[in-house]
């Protein structure tokens, strides 16, 4: 990035004809800069930030500075006035000169720690009044001149976007920048640190102005690729306390909470440096303010912070257990302030920042149960850090999740009256001195909507008192009925619209009831062996509709085969994982399911080419996924579906196909989503998607993992709508595409999903060319050195997001990420 020149004016001119020329310049910068403090908005890099306007020029004697000064000649007037880093006044009496201080000052570009000027911060410019290109300061007026360049440690987005443009001198006003009382001494101590980093301090810096200079770090958009811009927030913390515990009006800490929030953006990179052993961050897509010990390096961001009112808290034990042994009455004015000055939505803690309902996939979850069984034994200091007054004004949280952890000795946490809680998930929980919080949900929590409540030994009295909650959703997946039948009488509640039981052990009474629910649309009881059930009855007044029924990996008795096998009507109906084939027949082939489902999901099973002549017979068929099957799908057939004028989206993903299967999808017309990942297809494979009706149909296609020919990478162009796109490249064949066949266009691809391709030059260049694009995901990707930086100054111009996950970064194109982010690209690494 070249260097540019940048004057930076903290007062008016008053001479007509120059100040004409110069108001009109602050005004043209001032309407055509959105990166004032009020509109910061991101920028193309051809945007130019102000207008380049005539100005006369001058350059100084640096041999002797204090002898009078001469206009220079037209051939030099695009020069900035260059002065010297000493500050000089000059004062004039019919065209004479005396050796004053002056607040001119230049930075070159080996930019020096000042010294203090010895006068009042101000000076005169004598020249021809006759002269139009003549400058003449009738006022004092402070300036400061500077180059901004690379040789900065800590950059500034708004002056980025500056030297982005065109122009080698750009002309300021302090107001443009920030809206905060800056003066010449605090901005020149700013620039100083920009530069060098902390090193010296900040002189003068005190009560008084310490708003004004974070306010300035914040209308900056500062950055850095080291890690000198949290050297010197750290260095900054004693600064902030003083502030803080100030009393006096002009503190924005004294303020009403709708008041400070005006202030709060300018306070929150203090959290990031707030614990020494703590890492604070967040996470824009789930509103997450985390918590968690340091362990790895990581950047921290508070990316969306800014503009989020709602948050949830999540953190895990260990750092609670760090952050209270951290304790300062200053650190907790602080977080207390910035954390409550946001409407709390819930709370998460969990022993590793592992999370079972962050497992879509119930099997898998229930996985990662057995795997990490063990409970922290840590103690939770959740309430000895995060209680305050403030807290109380936030008891309208809706959501808590606790997950692996020892509640024991803080178990008021549970018990603390969250009246308006409508989301409790408990997962493996240890809270002994407090046995009765299962048994009393009801009385804690009165509001509860969803309950979930995994991995416990349940009593009669939990049962027994579901009736006095209004919940809609019960899970009780991986627990274990552990009462007295003799006593045991449930009545569940008549809202109660979902239950899952998956991988349980439930009691025989809890089945039957729940069949015997009017409002019951969601019923799930993966891996359930119901043979280990007694005294099962099957009840003609049993629910027979459905919104979705998932019997995945059940073993089923001859009760309930015959309950779920006669008129069974549900939208959506999952049947994975069936060891008997029997079974999953008789349940297929009742006309009631043909008439009602739209999504069948059919994987892992030992299907048979037969179980064709069962798919054929859905009549309103929109969702199909058959995948992961253990059969070979290489016959040439082409079975004619009853449901083909309806289906809109087919997963055949992992299984063995034949490039023949393929014409079994054409008759398909309506077909927009196709996933075709992790197949054995031959290459070739897309001549034959590209050649039907689904070149203009399919919208969403899925091709991870799939080898892909030089002719199969460029007929992805023929695919016309083309919305969202997962694909593997090998980049040289990609590279060898492009040399045969030319660019690669999709002009109307938003969300393109890159998975386990290595990154060239040649696949950014084809990322950045995509004019509507969205959205865009590394997943187990690797990126070439230097990619990020030479092939994304262009990004697209739609682009929103941009997420990695376990994809390698080199170290060189980290840095790059930062710029992206301050371009309000929201960045996720995963």
């Amino acid at each position: 990035m070249h260097f540019k020149n940048f004057m930076v004016l903290f007062s008016g001119f008053l001479n007509k004809k120059i100040g004409e020329r110069y108001t009109n310049v602050t005004n043209q910068a001032e309407s055509c800069f959105t990166l004032d403090a009020n509109n910061r908005k991101r920028h193309r890099y051809n945007e130019f930030l102000c207008t380049q306007t005539q100005q006369c020029s001058f350059d100084f004697d640096k041999k002797n500075s204090n002898e009078y000064f001469q206009q220079e000649d037209n051939n030099i007037s695009n020069k900035i006035p260059r002065l010297d880093s000493n500050v000089k006044r000059l004062d004039s009496t019919n065209n004479t000169s005396k050796n004053v201080d002056s607040n001119m000052i230049y930075y070159g570009d080996n930019i020096q720690n000042l010294e203090e000027p010895d006068v009042d911060a101000s000076f005169e410019i004598l020249a021809d009044s006759e002269n139009e290109n003549s400058l003449l300061f009738k006022t004092p007026v402070d300036i400061i001149i500077f180059e901004y360049s690379n040789s900065y440690v800590i950059r500034s987005m708004y002056f980025d976007n500056c030297n982005s443009s065109e122009i080698n001198e750009i002309y300021l006003n302090i107001k443009d920048i920030t809206k905060g009382n800056i003066d010449i001494h605090m901005f020149k101590e700013c620039l100083n640190i920009l530069c060098y980093g902390w090193n010296y301090g900040v002189s003068g810096l005190n009560n008084e102005n310490f708003l004004d200079f974070i306010q300035l770090l914040s209308d900056l958009s500062c950055y850095s690729e080291s890690d000198a811009l949290i050297t010197l927030y750290k260095n900054l913390l004693p600064f902030l306390f003083s502030y803080a515990a100030n009393i006096s009006r002009s503190n924005v800490f004294n303020l009403p909470e709708i008041e400070f929030i005006k202030y709060r953006e300018y306070f929150l990179p203090f959290l990031t440096v707030l614990y020494a052993s703590v890492d604070i961050f967040f996470t824009s897509n789930t509103k997450e303010l985390v918590f968690i010990e340091k362990n790895e390096i990581r950047k921290l961001y508070l990316d969306g912070m800014i503009s989020s009112e709602k948050i949830i808290i999540r953190t895990t034990p260990i750092a609670l257990k760090f952050m209270y042994k951290d304790y300062s009455k200053d650190k907790k004015i602080i977080l207390s302030k910035l954390v409550f000055s946001y409407e709390i939505l819930g709370i998460r803690i969990s022993s590793d920042d592992r999370y079972y309902t962050a497992c879509k996939n119930s099997d898998i979850a229930n996985l990662f149960l057995k795997r990490n069984a063990g409970i922290c034994d840590v103690k939770t200091f959740f309430f000895s850090v995060f209680y305050t007054h403030d807290f109380k004004k936030n008891e309208r949280i809706k959501y808590i999740e606790f997950e692996r952890i020892d509640l024991t000795y803080d178990s008021r946490i549970l018990g603390f009256g969250f009246y308006y809680l409508e989301t409790l998930i408990l997962v493996k929980c240890k809270f002994n001195k407090y046995p009765k919080v299962l048994s009393n949900v009801s009385f804690y929590f009165p509001n509860l909507k969803i309950l979930r409540i995994i991995g416990f030994g349940l009593t009669n009295r939990f049962f027994n008192n579901l009736n006095y909650l209004k919940i809609e959703t019960l899970d009780i997946s991986g627990s274990n009925y552990v009462g007295s039948n003799l006593k045991f009488c449930i009545n569940l509640p008549k809202l109660l619209k979902e239950f899952r039981m998956d991988h349980s052990y439930p009691n025989y009474n809890i089945l039957n009831s729940m069949i015997l629910n009017d409002n019951l649309a969601v019923l799930s009881m993966r891996g359930v062996d119901f043979t280990c059930l007694k005294n099962f009855t099957s009840f003609r007044n049993g629910q027979k509709y459905f919104h979705c029924l998932d019997l995945s990996g059940c073993i089923l008795d001859d009760s309930m085969l015959n309950f779920f096998s006669i008129n069974i009507r549900s939208k959506i109906l999952i049947l994975e994982g069936f060891a008997n084939m029997n079974h999953l027949q008789k349940i297929l082939n009742q006309e009631s399911l043909y008439a009602s489902v739209r999504c069948l999901i059919l994987s892992k099973d030992s299907l048979t080419l037969n179980i064709f002549d069962f798919l054929c017979k859905f009549k309103i068929l929109e969702y199909l996924k058959i995948s992961n099957l253990s059969i070979n799908l290489l016959a040439p057939f082409v079975p004619d579906c009853r449901c083909k004028g309806y289906i809109s989206e087919i997963d055949l993903s992992e299984n063995k196909l034949s490039i023949f299967f393929l014409y079994f999808l054409c008759q398909f017309h309506q077909l927009k989503m196709l996933s075709l990942s992790m197949c054995n297809l031959e290459t070739a494979f897309m001549e034959i998607l590209c050649s039907t009706n689904l070149s203009t149909s399919l919208k969403n296609l899925n091709i991870a993992g799939k080898r892909m020919s030089e002719l199969d990478i460029q007929q992805i162009a023929l695919l016309k709508n083309l919305n969202i796109l997962f694909v593997s490249f090998d980049d040289s064949v990609f590279s060898g595409s492009l040399r045969k066949y030319g660019a690669l266009k999709s002009p109307n691809l938003e969300f393109l999903i890159l998975v386990f391709t290595n990154v060239n030059c040649d696949i950014a260049n084809f990322v950045i060319m995509l004019s509507s694009l969205k959205s865009l995901n590394f997943v187990k990707c690797k990126l070439n050195d230097d990619v990020l930086i030479i092939n994304f100054n262009l990004y697209p111009p739609s682009l929103k997001s941009i997420t990695f996950t376990k994809t390698f970064i080199p170290e060189n194109d980290r840095f790059f990420l930062d710029v992206l982010r301050n371009f309000g690209i929201q960045v996720i690494i995963n």
